[in-house]
């Protein structure tokens, strides 16, 4: 829907131009007067078109920072009921912009998505009892818990919510709701008795339950993704890749009878294919080591004033 929209107001950018060269031309006569009221037509539809564009992106945001376990600004947990509330007007604005410009494609993904806002929330539930469950492994302190869970969590999600994203509009958004969330957690009592270490210790698991929930499944989708692309590219095999392959036809492909190809050929049997090459294929390559320098706890260390 974004696309059509900047298609028409391509569209509408190349009509002002040549308008305007018209005019030009023709000056104060019956027919510039004419090209005038045309090149109005076109002002007013081009500030329809970046309403329209401007609506489009807040509404894709909206969603954006919606679809969390937390409330972007007040910070509480959100449930089935919040989030389907909170979803509920920028999906129709977007419903309606799809009408307008006639998108069978957005009306689909729109729909789509709709019906997925159940899985969202179920994500979210989900993630919502192992907290419960790993914090009452931890402890059985009611007042502890409920300090984990309303102020820490809050600030230590958005804390990661901000450093990941890339999206300016969004970065700030996040940092704006990590500060909040900061705010609250040092106005709690209980932050500021707390010794040092204890805090700390809670700052490093609240690190770690955070990174456990996950907004969407693009690590596997991007996999999925790349493996399609791999197998209907029809450019062929390499040379390595059909050696393997005829490799593993030969000496590891079996018939209903148990024997391999070359067993069948050369009258007498191989080693296992699996187990040679774990015997013989050494010592495996120490990881690529990453550009960026690696900080053990992301998160700086949890201030109080005194």
């Amino acid at each position: 829907m974004g696309c059509a929209i900047g298609r028409q107001f391509s569209q509408l950018k190349k009509q002002h131009s040549q308008l305007s060269e018209q005019l030009t031309k023709t000056g104060s006569s019956a027919k510039g007067v004419e090209i005038q009221g045309k090149l109005e037509q076109v002002a007013v539809q081009q500030q329809r078109l970046q309403e329209d564009q401007k609506t489009y992106h807040q509404s894709l945001h909206a969603i954006t920072q919606t679809i969390h376990p937390f409330n972007i600004t007040t910070g509480d947990w959100q449930l089935w009921q919040d989030l389907s509330t909170c979803l509920s007007s920028p999906l129709q604005q977007l419903h309606s912009l799809a009408m307008r410009y006639n998108t069978n494609k957005a009306k689909s993904a729109i729909d789509a998505f709709s019906q997925q806002i159940p899985s969202f929330a179920q994500g979210i539930h989900a993630w919502w009892r192992w907290v419960s469950q790993a914090l009452n492994a931890k402890t059985d302190d009611i007042t502890l818990q409920q300090w984990v869970v309303e102020r820490l969590l809050p600030w230590t999600y958005w804390h990661q919510q901000a450093a990941l994203t890339k999206h300016c509009e969004l970065k700030l958004a996040y940092q704006a709701a990590a500060s909040q969330a900061y705010d609250r957690l040092i106005g709690h009592p209980l932050t500021q008795q707390l010794d040092a270490v204890a805090r700390q210790q809670w700052v490093e698991w609240a690190d770690w339950i955070c990174t456990k929930y996950q907004r969407t499944s693009s690590a596997v989708e991007g996999r999925n993704g790349y493996l399609s692309r791999l197998h209907h590219t029809s450019r062929g095999f390499s040379a390595e890749s059909l050696s393997v392959l005829t490799l593993i036809h030969n000496f590891d492909l079996k018939r209903a009878d148990g024997t391999t190809a070359a067993q069948r050929l050369f009258g007498y049997s191989f080693e296992n294919l699996f187990e040679w090459i774990v015997d013989h294929m050494g010592e495996l390559p120490l990881p690529r080591q990453s550009s960026k320098t690696q900080s053990s706890n992301p998160l700086p260390r949890l201030t109080v004033p005194a």
